[in-house]
């Protein structure tokens, strides 16, 4: 389309078969799911030889455009739906494709219980760096059965969450301070539905203490007439007077 940008990013092209395929099923129509399979085919298609993928692509070109990645911002989601399509659907394709993936993840990008973001064709650290999209990743484990990792993970989230009242943006690992601009929280719910996914798989009350600590936080600082705010600073609190629709939808 003229004057439309060919760039997206991994999770913008490879976030579809959860609805599609669900809607095909619902409709009898299998078009939907088809195409979402396609552009997630040709995601993985493109992986690295070590099994990672790039962040953000060229839609026309099929080349990436980033090649430093991760697991939080433009990548995120499509780990995740690897395994919830595999869980919804049953097919071991996507099996496949999310256990190299997240082998690949294992080995390359974590680093103790904290994951850095990673050139994908040397495997070389290029960020230290903690985002806050980065939360879904111990529910993605935890899903997976891999409870253990999955905990010492969120625990450094919860402690971070703990810091600063709710979870900043982004924080910096390698200097233990904020992001200089990105010290905002948009109501994120990574957290908590990590946190959700732990206590259904453990059943250990601690993990509810910290969904109420969650609760707790987002109805003293964000709640607001009408609704609940973005936090645009984590270190005043100052709100913006913007709630995103993930905050309902996904909460």
């Amino acid at each position: 389309m003229e004057n439309e940008t060919t760039e997206t990013s991994t999770s913008g092209c490879g976030s579809l078969i959860l609805e599609m395929g669900a809607l095909s099923r619902l409709t009898g129509d299998p078009r939907y799911e088809a195409a979402a399979l396609r552009a997630l085919r040709k995601l993985w298609s493109m992986r690295s030889s070590l099994n990672l993928v790039g962040s953000t692509l060229d839609v026309l070109s099929g080349n990436w455009i980033e090649y430093s990645s991760g697991i939080g911002a433009g990548v995120d989601s499509f780990y995740e739906y690897l395994i919830k399509a595999y869980i919804l659907f049953g097919s071991d394709e996507y099996w496949d494709m999310f256990h190299s993936a997240y082998l690949a993840v294992q080995k390359y990008f974590r680093h103790g219980p904290w994951y850095h973001e990673a050139d994908i064709r040397t495997g070389e650290a290029t960020h230290w760096q903690l985002t806050s999209l980065q939360a879904f990743w111990p529910g993605v484990q935890t899903l997976l059965g891999d409870v253990a990792a999955a905990n010492l993970s969120h625990r450094e989230f919860y402690n971070v969450w703990q810091r600063f009242g709710v979870l900043p943006e982004r924080y910096l690992l390698d200097y233990g301070i904020l992001h200089p601009t990105e010290k905002y929280y948009p109501l994120r719910p990574e957290f908590a539905e990590s946190t959700f996914y732990l206590y259904q798989a453990t059943k250990d009350p601690w993990y509810l203490e910290v969904g109420e600590s969650i609760i707790g936080s987002l109805n003293y600082y964000t709640k607001v007439e009408g609704g609940f705010a973005s936090i645009r600073d984590v270190s005043t609190m100052n709100l913006e007077d913007h709630q995103h629709s993930f905050f309902l939808s996904e909460t």
